[in-house]
């Protein structure tokens, strides 16, 4: 799945679809992997590329899905 950037809306919420990533007004990193509720990406590397898409490292693990998955370059892969 090919992700998309968000950045926050007006009033500086960051409303993410699913499979989307994007910094708050803090500047922390965000995302909402397929199937999944937002995580914000705490003792993660986030590589940004050209084009706004990302590159998370490590995998990210999600306790409510039992999954992990990777972003690469803006596309989700489930590991």
């Amino acid at each position: 799945m090919m992700g998309q950037r968000v950045d926050p809306d007006r009033y500086g919420f960051l409303r993410l679809p699913e499979g989307g990533f994007g910094r708050d007004i803090g500047g922390r990193w965000w995302v909402r992997p397929p199937s999944a509720n937002m995580v914000r990406l705490n003792g993660h590397e986030v590589e940004e590329h050209p084009g706004g898409a990302i590159t998370v490292r490590p995998s990210i693990e999600v306790a409510e899905r039992g999954a992990a998955f990777r972003l690469e370059n803006g596309r989700w892969r489930r590991l």
